[in-house]
């Protein structure tokens, strides 16, 4: 199990938008931007591999409305 979600568990069962939980990680954090231009009803898929029981910390924005959906494996 991952690091985050033994912490989440151990904080007793609250979701994740009402308690923030921070675990240690074994390695350093690494930062990477990416950018990403689209045109009206353009699409775009990101991937991004981790392995079991690796964590990512992501943010992102948008200069106009869009559609975003998000699925994990």
């Amino acid at each position: 199990m991952g690091r985050q979600v033994d912490a989440l568990n151990k904080a007793g069962g609250a979701s994740a938008s009402q308690t923030a939980i921070i675990a240690s990680q074994p390695k350093p954090f690494h930062h990477e931007t990416v950018e990403f231009t689209l045109q009206p009803k353009e699409s775009l898929e990101y991937k991004y591999r981790l392995d079991k029981g690796q964590s990512l910390l992501y943010a992102w924005k948008s200069t106009a409305p869009i559609e975003m959906r998000f699925a994990g494996r």
